[in-house]
């Protein structure tokens, strides 16, 4: 379980992964439809770029 950005306002949003289905039980299910998505968004941290000549010595990885 982990912390979604989606949710109404107020509430905590949760995503949940199960990769085996196994260890899962449904106990029951709706079907929903996306009326509205609104996402903003902001840099955080330093850019950085690809430097496709330092990838081909296999320096940094290729990146700057």
């Amino acid at each position: 379980m982990y912390r979604s950005q989606f949710g109404q306002e107020g509430q905590a949003g949760y995503n949940i992964a199960v990769f085996n289905l196994e260890d899962a039980e449904i106990l029951n299910c709706a079907p929903y439809r996306v009326e509205s998505v609104e996402v903003n968004f902001e840099e955080l941290g330093n850019p950085w770029f690809a430097n496709p000549e330092s990838s081909q010595d296999g320096e940094n990885g290729g990146y700057a």
